[in-house]
């Protein structure tokens, strides 16, 4: 008698519901802090990142229990849109990031165009299969807006793309030394050349008279020679 009262007792004491909605919850709340930080991670990086660099990014407190545990998540919060997936580039794996294909495009142009102008060609070769029609689009579209640039056309390359305004400095170095060539061959001296173009800069500057042609000639001559050799990069 005294022991099923004692059983009795000791069940009622520790009822089997009463721990279940804690076992319940433990996972849901889990699962939230993991994708938290995987969100977390996503935003501070620049762009899409593999399932490999993400586990190494991880806190270790919410680090799931296999690599394929935090693929399967990777994979079912690109599924409620919660994140992106990309195709791999650079490897075989995908990659995720918290952001549309535009801004990885954008990204990806980001960082080749900030090395210089390229052209299409140059662009094209760099860039992952997948992301060439989106870039072309995107290419010409910034440039309508105005936030990137087209730079002249230059010997074989053709016409680039620039995060920058193209600098009309060493165009203008080309075309010169092409007229002052020009100029000679007409039995024109430099130093007359020179002179004459001084007299053109100050009428489109300043609108005003030009120096005297003697004038012009003695800064010409005390000027160091019109040499253009350089080339636009």
């Amino acid at each position: 008698m005294d022991e099923s009262v004692a059983s009795t007792s000791s069940n009622a004491a520790i009822p089997a519901t009463a721990t279940q909605p804690a076992l319940d919850q433990a996972g849901p709340e889990a699962e939230n802090d993991l994708v938290a930080n995987i969100r977390q991670i996503l935003n501070s990086s620049p762009e899409p990142l593999t399932a490999a660099k993400i586990w190494d990014l991880l806190a270790p407190a919410v680090r799931p229990a296999s690599r394929q545990a935090l693929q399967d998540t990777l994979h079912q919060q690109a599924g409620v849109r919660v994140l992106v997936e990309f195709p791999g580039y650079r490897s075989q794996n995908k990659r995720y990031w918290d952001r549309p294909f535009t801004e990885h495009v954008e990204a990806l142009l980001r960082s080749l165009l900030h090395q210089g102008p390229l052209n299409w060609s140059e662009i094209r070769r760099r860039l992952p299969d997948y992301a060439r029609s989106q870039a072309q689009r995107m290419l010409d579209d910034k440039v309508a807006a105005g936030e990137w640039y087209r730079h002249p056309s230059t010997g074989r390359r053709g016409m680039r793309f620039g995060l920058e305004r193209p600098d009309p400095l060493p165009y203008l170095r080309i075309e010169f030394l092409a007229l002052f060539r020009r100029m000679e061959t007409l039995g024109f001296p430099r130093a007359a050349v020179c002179a004459a173009a001084m007299e053109l800069v100050h009428e489109e500057l300043w609108g005003g008279p030009a120096p005297a042609a003697g004038q012009a000639a003695a800064l010409a001559t005390a000027a160091p020679p019109c040499e253009t050799t350089a080339n636009p990069s």
